[in-house]
């Protein structure tokens, strides 16, 4: 691999986080919303009070604490979808892990903890509500970043091509 392919590398890298901390930034503030509006009893004031047991002085510190951990999870996605699902184009892997991280968290991790509740004690606006939002986020992620991995790889391709 020559400079300049490495540079396009470097370069496509660089949108991984950018990726990540829009989907976060999106995802949770519309996940605050959707909690502000009662369409979920979980947001990311519930990510804050119940797995780190932080209580801030008002809910809008909460929640915005919420969101920027949600978009540094975020980051940690993308990542993980780089370099496990980039080569996959299309909505359904999206949505199929999408489901998965719904059912990770949800099923496997509360089930862990004492302080995440069960799903099960939410209602079911809750449940369609926060599922929509995974399956959505995911896709989101999802695309973006095997758009940019197919942009890089034709960018690449086509600069071997002129050398």
């Amino acid at each position: 691999m020559n400079r300049r392919t490495s540079k396009i590398k470097v370069e496509y890298l660089k949108k991984l986080p950018i990726i990540g901390i829009f989907g976060g930034l999106f995802w949770g503030t519309l996940c605050s919303l959707s909690s502000y509006f009662s369409f979920t009893e979980i947001s990311p004031r519930t990510l804050i009070i119940r797995t780190f047991n932080i209580t801030l002085k008002t809910n809008f510190y909460e929640h915005l604490v919420g969101i920027v951990v949600i978009t540094l999870l975020s980051v940690v996605y993308t990542f993980i979808y780089y370099y496990l699902f980039r080569k996959h184009e299309g909505v359904l892997t999206s949505v199929v892990v999408g489901i998965l991280l719904y059912c990770i968290i949800f099923l496997g991790i509360s089930s862990l903890t004492i302080n995440i509740p069960k799903i099960q004690y939410y209602g079911s606006e809750t449940f369609t509500t926060i599922l929509c939002f995974f399956i959505l986020y995911s896709t989101f992620i999802g695309v973006s970043v095997s758009y940019e991995y197919k942009a890089h790889k034709t960018m690449r391709t086509s600069y071997s091509k002129n050398n």
